[in-house]
């Protein structure tokens, strides 16, 4: 007779925990047991291989054409924008030099003419004995101031200079006259380069006019034609007058200073800059200078 004798169920076989209590593939430990996941099942395609698996490309934000071309356009704009600056910028460097310059020779030319002591005699010789401004024969301007002497800035070749000046002469009062009757009128010129060099010789204009007194202190001056003198232009007339040109209302000939009538009967000429390249002004400031002649 034979008894079925029962086998005990093995026990189960518990594996160590790993150090960090997780293993590579995803073990946790709970208690004293440790669970092992599955391992991910290889696709169908054979291990590490991509085939078998949805592809899906991320797409990235652009700018539309449109959006690209707008903001070229912007760029453009500011670019123009800063571009038209720099001539602005010369052109007021080159009128601050213009001016600087002006300035210098309204100081320097003053101390010339003073340093050749010219005398009475020499005056009463060039000037005839009215009380009007004259000029005297450009020949003698030569030899009391050179023409190295009447540029600036001397520092740089003659045929570059942009600056030069021009005397004229005044007898305030008939003979007898004394040195201290006589005033010399510096008219100081700004020269383009593009001008030509020999103006600088002899860069005064004189224009022909007639002035009637008008009342309440108003000279009406005549100009012969129109264009002759421009809108703001600085003119020197033949009374010692600096003035600078207010034409009246609805005329183009005719200029109305301050004055009275004994003024108004000397004031028969007037002296202005000769014409640039480009038909502009000349004649920048006019500096009385008193007490030069001996």
């Amino acid at each position: 007779m034979t008894m079925n004798t029962i086998q005990p169920h093995p026990a189960p076989r518990l594996l160590p925990p790993s150090p960090t209590g997780r293993g590579a593939r995803g073990e946790g430990r709970f208690g004293q047991a440790t669970v092992r996941l599955p391992s991910p099942q290889p696709s169908p395609g054979g291990s590490g291989s991509r085939k078998g698996r949805p592809h899906r490309r991320r797409s990235r934000p652009g700018f539309t054409l449109m959006e690209t071309m707008i903001a070229i356009a912007v760029f453009l704009i500011g670019l123009v924008a800063v571009a038209s600056l720099f001539p602005v910028s010369l052109t007021l460097q080159r009128y601050a030099l213009n001016d600087v310059s002006t300035h210098a020779v309204a100081s320097t030319a003053p101390a010339m003419i003073r340093s050749r002591g010219v005398t009475v005699q020499q005056l009463e010789g060039w000037v005839a004995g009215v009380p009007t401004v004259q000029r005297i024969d450009n020949t003698l301007v030569e030899q009391l101031w050179s023409l190295g002497d009447r540029t600036y800035p001397g520092t740089t070749p003659q045929n570059r200079r942009t600056v030069y000046w021009y005397p004229l002469f005044q007898r305030k009062a008939p003979p007898p006259t004394s040195a201290t009757n006589w005033v010399a009128y510096v008219l100081i010129f700004q020269r383009e380069h593009n001008d030509p060099e020999g103006w600088m010789g002899d860069p005064v204009q004189s224009i022909n006019v007639n002035a009637n007194y008008e009342g309440d202190g108003e000279i009406r001056i005549r100009l012969p034609g129109a264009g002759s003198v421009r809108t703001g232009e600085v003119f020197l007339d033949s009374s010692g007058g600096a003035r600078r040109a207010v034409f009246a209302p609805g005329s183009d000939t005719d200029m109305i200073v301050a004055g009275d009538a004994d003024t108004a009967n000397r004031i028969n000429e007037i002296w202005i800059g000769r014409r640039s390249a480009t038909g502009q002004p000349t004649l920048r400031r006019i500096v009385p200078v008193a007490d030069f002649a001996r």
